[in-house]
């Protein structure tokens, strides 16, 4: 009984390690920036207003994956109802980019969002942007 006293507080912490640990190795997003256009795989023109004209945005994020490969998904919205949704494949990496982009209708004015999902639709981030 007394080795079990002492072992338990150790166990319990080993446990809260190794969870630390799993968790350290899942998905993080970095950074999530809207920008007029990609350029050698970087943003160009970040902003969260833009025109009605712009034709199109893209949705930028650079994500931590210390796992196997994963899956995200980047939901667009537009006035809160989702308007595309594209999956991506995210490699292991201390910093993989990757972009979608959506063509804006000069109609399409108001509120937009880019949420980012992982496979089990859990939110990983959100970027806000205005289309005037």
């Amino acid at each position: 009984m007394k080795i079990l006293k002492t072992l338990l507080p150790i166990a319990i912490v080993l446990l809260m390690v190794m969870s630390v640990s799993a968790q350290d190795k899942g998905l993080m997003v970095k950074k999530i920036v809207i920008a007029e256009s990609v350029a050698e795989r970087e943003p160009v023109n970040v902003d969260t207003v833009f025109s009605a004209d712009i034709g199109k945005v893209f949705c930028h994020t650079v994500i931590v994956n210390g796992d196997t490969s994963r899956t995200i998904t980047h939901l667009w919205k537009y006035e809160g109802e989702a308007v595309a949704e594209v999956g991506l494949e995210i490699k292991k990496s201390s910093k993989w980019r990757t972009w979608t982009s959506k063509t804006i209708n000069k109609k399409q004015t108001g509120k937009w969002q880019v949420k980012v999902l992982n496979e089990n639709g859990d939110v990983l981030a959100t970027k806000c942007f205005t289309i005037k």
